[in-house]
């Protein structure tokens, strides 16, 4: 999307449509898709916030990185730590040529990565 990037507004637009799409691929059984498209929504959702904040942007795709900046800007989002653990490798195992050998989670745990994505939105209240 083009656009300035130190607006957040325009992280969370693209935020949202991220998890829009990540619910339809998981409706359509595409899990690997819907993880890739569900960290890329948590990432963007967490740069809109911490650009809120002030932040100076960083090029990165690492959740748990992101999660420490939001502590260090007054958010404790410890809860969703493991689920950026999960999404951070799930994308990298996905887009880059990988040396990860365990399967892709299963539906059932993808579902609950998109509950704690939707319950990380609403904790940054994204629109």
């Amino acid at each position: 999307m083009r656009g300035d990037p130190g607006i957040p507004s325009n992280w969370y637009l693209i935020a949202r449509r991220d998890l829009e799409k990540a619910r339809r691929d998981l409706t359509q059984g595409d899990v690997p898709y819907a993880l890739i498209l569900l960290q890329q929504a948590a990432e963007k959702a967490c740069k809109g916030w911490l650009l809120s904040r002030g932040w100076n942007l960083v090029k990165v795709h690492d959740l748990v990185f992101l999660l420490g900046e939001m502590n260090a800007h007054g958010l404790n989002v410890d809860w969703f730590a493991m689920t950026a653990a999960v999404l951070s490798k799930e994308y990298f195992a996905e887009r880059y040529v990988s040396w990860d050998s365990e399967p892709t989670p299963h539906e059932t745990e993808a579902r609950t990565l998109l509950h704690d994505v939707e319950r990380l939105f609403e904790a940054l209240d994204v629109p």
